[in-house]
C-alpha cells in the first residue's frame, strides 16, 4: 500500500487561505522533501497486518454500540406497545427474537456486500486473466514456430546424413 501527500498546494489550501502573504508556495522543494519524512511511502506487511486488526476491532465495537442501541430502541417499543403476534411471552423472548433477526438482518448485508466485492473482483481480474491468456497464446504459437523451425533443420541434416550413407562411390568420386 503506498501513501502519497499532495503537493499540490495553490488548490489543496482552504478558500480563506488562498490570499495569505507568505505561503511557501514557492518552497515546494522544501515541503516535498518535509513530506517525504513526516509521511511513510509505503507501509509493511506486519504494519498492513496491524491495521487491518485494528480496523476489524472498531468494526466489531461499532456494531456492538449499533446492536446495543438498536436493542435499546426495540426494548422501548416492546415496553410501550407489547407484542401484537402472541409469539413473545416476556422480555428474554424478545430480546433473542430481536438478536435473532438483527444478526440475521446483518448477515443478509454482509453477504450483498460480499457480491458486490465478489463482482468488482471479477471485473477487476477478467482483464489481467484475458491478457495472460493472450500472452500464453502468443507463447504457444512461438513455441510451435520454434519447433517447427527445429524439425526442419532436424530433417535437412538426418536427409544430409542419409546422402552420405546411400550414395558412398559418389562421395569418392567427389
Amino acid at each position: 500500500m503506498l501513501v502519497k501527500a499532495s503537493t499540490n498546494l495553490t488548490n489543496d489550501r482552504p478558500e480563506p487561505f488562498q490570499g495569505v502573504v507568505g505561503w511557501p508556495e514557492n518552497n515546494t522543494d522544501l515541503i516535498e522533501n518535509y513530506q517525504s519524512y513526516s509521511s511513510p511511502k509505503e507501509i509493511t506487511e506486519e504494519e498492513e497486518k496491524q491495521l487491518n486488526l485494528i480496523d476489524e476491532q472498531i468494526a466489531r465495537a461499532e456494531r456492538e454500540i449499533e446492536y446495543k442501541m438498536d436493542l435499546d430502541e426495540f426494548r422501548i417499543k416492546f415496553i410501550e406497545k407489547g407484542d401484537f403476534s402472541g409469539r413473545l411471552k416476556n422480555w428474554q423472548m424478545a430480546e433473542a427474537d430481536f438478536c435473532i433477526n438483527w444478526l440475521s438482518h446483518k448477515k443478509q448485508q454482509l453477504e450483498q456486500e460480499m457480491d458486490r466485492d465478489i463482482q468488482w473482483l471479477k471485473y477487476k481480474y477478467a482483464n489481467k486473466l484475458k491478457q495472460f491468456e493472450d500472452q500464453i497464446v502468443t507463447a504457444q504459437k512461438y513455441y510451435d514456430l520454434a519447433y517447427q523451425q527445429w524439425l526442419s533443420e532436424n530433417w535437412q541434416l538426418q536427409n544430409a546424413d542419409a546422402d552420405n550413407l546411400l550414395h558412398p562411390i559418389a562421395q569418392l568420386s567427389k
